[in-house]
């Protein structure tokens, strides 16, 4: 399980620290000193970062503490992939593949309505136009200034509000047949 440290620095020089253990374990809620579990390796864009792992003496399971630009299963740091599409929204040229545009684009509009939401009650967006272009355009701009204004609205309280990481895939839950 992912957790996410407030790093300000440049990705590239991300390195584990004392600082980056955390005071209890995330899955179990106990606070206890969590042990050192080695570090694995990670990409953070085109770098290679080294994050760190720790393991819970109680509940025996491991967390990985992660900079808090990087998203949990994407290579891209969130800014990066926000600014990607408001480059494709905006009609500026961007710098990747159709498909690999696709893809975020239909994990944005996935995920709007709960970020509109939340950028609504973070008081970062006043009036949503109604074409979905222009929309799409204007939450992005609102959500790349939550990340410069603060850094754990759009990760930390989108989790705890909607129970799913920002981007990530939408989790269907089929009803079992009697």
């Amino acid at each position: 399980m992912p957790v996410f440290e407030n790093y300000q620095g440049i990705l590239s020089e991300y390195e584990v620290t004392e600082r980056s253990r955390p005071q209890a374990c995330p899955m179990c809620r106990v606070a206890r000193k969590l042990h050192r579990h080695g570090t694995r390796d990670r990409y953070a864009g085109y770098c290679q970062i080294k994050v760190g792992r720790f393991r819970c003496p109680a509940c025996k399971r491991t967390v990985t503490v992660l900079p808090r630009q990087l998203l949990s299963r994407f290579l891209n740091p969130l800014r990066d992939l926000l600014l990607m599409l408001k480059a494709h929204l905006t009609g500026a040229a961007e710098a990747c593949s159709r498909q690999l545009l696709r893809h975020y684009l239909a994990r944005y509009y996935d995920h709007e309505s709960p970020l509109i939401l939340l950028l609504r009650e973070s008081r970062l967006l006043g009036w949503i136009p109604p074409d979905p272009k222009e929309r799409a355009a204007m939450v992005i701009t609102a959500a790349l200034q939550a990340i410069v204004v603060e850094a754990e609205v759009l990760q930390d309280t989108y989790f705890a509000q909607f129970k799913r990481h920002l981007l990530a895939k939408k989790v269907y839950h089929v009803k079992l047949k009697k």
